[in-house]
């Protein structure tokens, strides 16, 4: 596996080695970086540290993947560290593991098991929080156990107390009261609380805070008919990092026995659906991007995402395109979504006119809905460094040429166009 990920061969300071070497390491960081990044040069450091300290007694092994704009600039920094790294001439292969991996922003450590399945993608704070790797390789613990069973039931409680959780939905929402979004979205989703509560529907919302300080978070639980984490409680970090919070307010739900995560993206599912008529979210293979640019967790940004644009169709023949559609969104997203690298790709429908479908059509080039008179499948490959690619149907769209376009796309035999910056 780390094979298929890595390439045959790897470099370090002795030359080329084998990248099957690896598979002996208890965990493998890859670490994506470069020398123009200061915030890269300032880690870097603290990460030759911990590599020198601990690599042999904790048996791991780091890949440096470069971003850097030139293989000068790479020889430079490379001499700077004491693991292996990715040959810098392998540049498709780093797309594809920025990509895989959905790197966003350097630095970024993300630690492997030996099979290639993914342990953390926080490791640059793991780093920096457990510098002594007491707790290393970080393997996640279940959400059950990270979540436990002590909350503070209203605002005046002093003390967590003991609430059974068994059988529940439960939603965990990452809100602060400095928040504007947040204080606008809080009022429309307790009521969405009080009415499902009101029909016996059997979930629990638990509020993860950001606030700053102690008065801020009490001001703002006062306004909350639901639970909470106490403030500054180390749960709602381990929270935020086991489901990739990156902004607020965010709203997630899980089934509390099994732990399967059901969305990662409730706040516009509360906002479409404020009755909650299709609670608890389970995402559909196929979104529409009218609604929403997310599916199973993951954005238009984070995973290549293939677009079934027919505004201009009838219901039959979109009904039938959708089926199509969802044969692959079958095995790529939803199979996968539960999986540590999360879906393969994701999958939507644009069957109306809305502004983001316009706005992707210029973005790639498409016709406008009114001057459109056929069908068209884009394949957005943001992570990819704003990679693009589209196919006008000229023939009948069928299951088969879908996923003949997408075996391509995966073999590189598609034309790749450039998103504009």
């Amino acid at each position: 596996m780390l094979v298929d990920l890595l390439g045959e061969s790897l470099i370090d300071a002795s030359g080329s080695v084998p990248t099957s070497t690896l598979q002996s390491k208890k965990a493998i960081g890859l670490y994506f970086s470069a020398h123009w990044c200061p915030p890269c040069r300032g880690f870097t450091p603290q990460l030759a540290k911990f590599y020198n300290e601990l690599s042999i007694s904790k048996d791991f092994e780091i890949v440096f993947i470069s971003s850097d704009r030139d293989d000068q600039s790479f020889n430079a920094y490379f001499a700077e560290m004491p693991w292996k790294a990715l040959p810098f001439d392998k540049r498709d292969l780093k797309a594809k593991l920025s990509s895989k991996f959905g790197v966003s922003g350097i630095p970024c450590l993300v630690w492997l098991a030996p099979d290639g399945s993914i342990i953390t993608k926080n490791g640059r704070a793991k780093v920096s929080s457990d510098p002594t790797g007491a707790d290393f390789p970080w393997y996640p613990q279940s959400l059950a156990t990270i979540l436990g069973n002590q909350f503070l039931e209203n605002s005046k409680s002093s003390m967590p107390s003991q609430v059974d959780m068994s059988g529940k939905i439960v939603l965990l929402y990452f809100s602060a009261h400095w928040c504007g979004p947040c204080r606008n979205f809080t009022p429309l989703l307790t009521t969405f609380y009080n009415k499902l509560k009101a029909k016996g529907v059997n979930f629990e919302i638990v509020f993860c805070s950001s606030d700053r300080s102690q008065p801020d978070f009490t001001e703002y639980f006062s306004e909350m008919p639901w639970l909470a984490i106490p403030h500054d409680d180390r749960r709602i970090e381990l929270l935020s990092e086991f489901f990739e919070v990156d902004g607020i307010p965010s709203l997630v739900a899980f089934e509390f026995d099994t732990g399967l995560v059901i969305n990662k993206s409730v706040v516009e599912s509360v906002r479409a659906d404020p009755e909650g008529t299709k609670f608890p979210f389970y995402p559909e293979p196929v979104e529409d991007i009218g609604s929403t640019i997310e599916s199973y967790g993951y954005d238009l940004n984070k995973k290549p995402a293939l677009i079934l644009f027919m505004e201009n169709s009838d219901d039959s023949e979109q009904n039938d395109g959708k089926a199509a559609l969802t044969v692959h969104a079958e095995l790529l997203a939803k199979a996968k979504a539960s999986t540590s690298d999360g879906p393969e790709m994701i999958f939507f429908s644009s069957f109306g006119k809305s502004s983001i479908g316009s706005r992707l059509r210029t973005m790639t080039g498409l016709p406008d809905v009114e001057k459109s008179d056929r069908p068209y499948l884009v394949l957005l490959d943001i992570p990819d460094d704003g990679g693009y690619y589209k196919k006008e149907v000229t023939d009948e769209l069928t299951s088969q040429m879908i996923g003949d376009y997408i075996s391509d796309f995966k073999g590189g035999k598609l034309t790749r166009l450039q998103l504009s910056k």
